[in-house]
């Protein structure tokens, strides 16, 4: 007897054999895993014995690495009789080997611990774990920083006792367990094999009246061949067929039926019995008149005919109400007529999909493009890499670039020169972070022009969260800027002659009070009144002042050095705000200056007038004995100015009696 047929030439030792191997492969599986768990789960216990003793090692540790104590060291890496401890070193904050359980390791720079050391934040790290060892390496760390590493590797030792033993009695029990299956699968094979043979029995009666559905023979002789030619013969493709059938209509999105030459349905799934409100069995057997209104019913009947006329799928396109929850729905419909092999007409297949979504997308889609083609801002609309893919008409007219001019382009051909790579780069990352960006931004126009305007990106970004594209929007604000300018002139400047006004001189000379501070600079505030001025103001009038003061003006600022500011109060007093001086000397010359040139005529059409200047200086930080603000120092100079006036006039003084 060949073995094949020892094994498996009845179903019941097939059933013992297949039932006791199946048996055997569980458990030596279960078996496996148990062990390969066990190892895991040792392996583990080592990386946690090798942290404890790393991190006990460098707390041990720290006073004798900041010391270098060697000695004391060499001690601690002592393993003793440590179960499984393989080795124990010590390094400095470099990686340099102070300390190892082998003394010949001693200076060695351990490589490996590179990547450690230069990580930001010092941890208890893993540098290796396997079966065999486990290495690990823990920061020794003192007021705050690492001054070096204590390192320690641990191999199985007693584990690796523990893990044969479960090995050992795996196996065991995986023996024992083959043995009781083998004696069960033949008790189990002689229950089996007896109602097979009664269900082979049933199944050769089912066949004989139906003998084409039957399956191909295996050619075998056993229990299963038998069952094999019975049942599955009948019944798997009838079976098959129906399960199929059910679940396409079950499970298709579009509504589906199919109605017999004289309307009534023969067969719908579930779309259609919420077009109806009825289920299944209510639909079956009737007509279109009997389960819709008779309008909406003869519509259909009318478009089942054209289908049947020309003999191919005809396109309709209907509301339709669906009675389950009223709701309308936009369907597209296409009915085919069947014909059997005969060309006699069979009935009408009908398929419905609902497009109401896309029909509200495409709505949207010509309204979204009516918005774009209309909106005043400028939209530009770019992919991933910021290449231009569609701008909108406003975008030309505010850029003066064509459509066809900037499509297939990075935007940053509009990108001004005011803005530099720091501003670009903080664009880009809030776009990357937050999605938009919203800000003021320079653009230049086709023709070089640049001009100021208010701009959103916002980044678009798919299911994924990957951005695909970013909508850019702008508007022209350049007119709004030049108001501003203009306020800001007006609130900083005096009218008439255009220089710094009280405000923006209190602003100048706070600055500059600060910067003396901190750089212990001197700082000279200069209080100028015009002698004379009023009597020309009297008799010629406001006009021929205006002119003087506008004049006198204009020779003050060419008096003075760089970064210095002169500005008017009111009237005929202006302020000089001398900053960075060497000494008082320095100052000294500028006023000697300002005191010649607003002595020279002035005239006035062709009339001559003459003014001179009362100057009061005040220097921080020599006029103050305790530390002085720019308020103070103004009234110093005012208080100087006065003492130039009681001299006679056309001169300086400095504040504390001292001429100039």
């Amino acid at each position: 007897m060949k073995l094949r047929d020892c094994l498996f030439g009845t179903l019941r030792r097939q059933l013992a054999f297949g039932v006791a191997l199946v048996h055997a492969v569980m458990m030596s599986v279960f078996v496996l895993d148990l062990v390969v768990r066990q190892q895991a789960m040792l392996q583990e216990r080592q990386v946690d014995e090798a942290r404890s003793l790393a991190s006990t090692l460098a707390l041990s540790a720290r006073a004798w690495v900041l010391t270098r104590d060697l000695a004391g060291l060499a001690e601690l890496t002592q393993v003793g009789e440590r179960s499984g401890v393989e080795y124990v070193m010590l390094t400095n904050a470099r990686g340099e080997v102070l300390a190892h359980t082998e003394p010949a390791r001693v200076g060695q720079l351990l490589a490996d611990m590179t990547p450690l050391i230069a990580s930001p934040a010092p941890r208890v790290a893993v540098l290796g774990s396997s079966a065999t060892l486990a290495d690990v390496a823990a920061p020794v760390v003192a007021a705050g920083r690492v001054v070096g590493w204590a390192r320690v590797g641990v191999g199985p030792g007693e584990h690796a006792v523990m893990a044969a033993a479960v090995l050992r009695d795996g196996i065991m029990y995986t023996l024992v367990a083959i043995v009781i299956g083998a004696v069960l699968a033949v008790l189990m094979s002689r229950l089996i094999s007896a109602r097979l043979q009664q269900i082979r029995a049933v199944a050769d009666a089912v066949r004989q009246g139906h003998d084409a559905l039957r399956v191909p023979d295996d050619h075998r002789d056993d229990e299963v061949g038998a069952v094999a030619r019975g049942f599955n013969a009948m019944l798997d493709a009838l079976a098959q067929e129906r399960r199929l059938q059910r679940a396409l209509l079950e499970t298709a999105p579009d509504m589906v039926w199919v109605k017999d030459p004289e309307g009534r349905y023969l067969l719908c799934n579930p779309q259609i019995e919420r077009v109806f409100g009825r289920k299944e069995a209510d639909i079956l057997g009737k007509t279109d008149h009997e389960l819709l209104p008779a309008a909406f019913a003869e519509q259909l009947r009318i478009q089942d005919q054209r289908a049947i006329v020309a003999g191919h799928p005809v396109r309709n396109e209907e509301w339709v109400t669906m009675v389950d929850d009223g709701r309308r729905v936009f369907v597209e419909t296409v009915k085919t007529p069947m014909f059997d092999a005969e060309g006699r007409l069979l009935g009408v297949v009908g398929i419905a999909r609902d497009y109401t979504e896309r029909m509200h997308a495409a709505e949207q889609l010509r309204l979204s493009a009516s918005v774009f083609a209309v909106c005043l801002e400028g939209i530009a609309i770019t992919d991933a890499s910021n290449h231009v893919i569609d701008v909108n008409p406003a975008f030309t007219r505010i850029t003066g670039f064509a459509r066809d001019e900037v499509i297939g382009r990075t935007s940053a051909f509009l990108s001004s020169v005011r803005h530099g790579a720091a501003f670009h780069a903080a664009v880009w990352e809030a776009l990357r972070e937050h999605g938009v960006w919203r800000g003021e931004m320079w653009i230049r126009s086709k023709c070089g022009d640049e001009f100021a305007e208010q701009v959103s990106i916002a980044a678009l970004r798919d299911d994924s969260g990957r951005i695909t594209h970013y909508i850019e929007v702008f508007t022209d604000i350049s007119a709004l800027k030049a108001r501003e300018a203009e306020l800001d002139e007006v609130a900083h400047h005096d009218p008439l002659t255009g220089l710094p006004n009280r405000r923006l001189l209190r602003d100048r000379l706070g600055q500059a009070h600060a910067q003396a501070v901190r750089g212990r600079h001197k700082l000279g505030v200069a209080l100028l009144d015009l002698d004379g001025f009023k009597p020309i103001n009297d008799r010629l009038g406001h006009e021929a002042g205006d002119d003087v003061l506008r004049k006198v003006a204009d020779r003050l600022g060419h008096c003075l050095r760089g970064g210095d500011t002169v500005a008017r109060l009111g009237g005929d007093e202006f302020v000089l705000l001398l900053i960075d001086l060497a000494d008082v000397e320095e100052a000294q010359q500028v006023l000697e200056r300002v005191l010649h040139a607003v002595a020279q005529p002035i005239m006035l059409g062709d009339r001559e007038v003459r003014v001179s200047a009362s100057i009061g200086l005040a220097v921080f930080p020599d006029d103050a004995a305790e530390p002085v603000d720019p308020d103070t120092l103004l009234r110093h100079a005012d208080a100087a100015m006065y003492g130039a006036k009681e001299a006679g006039r056309n001169a300086w003084r400095l504040y504390g009696a001292r001429a100039g």
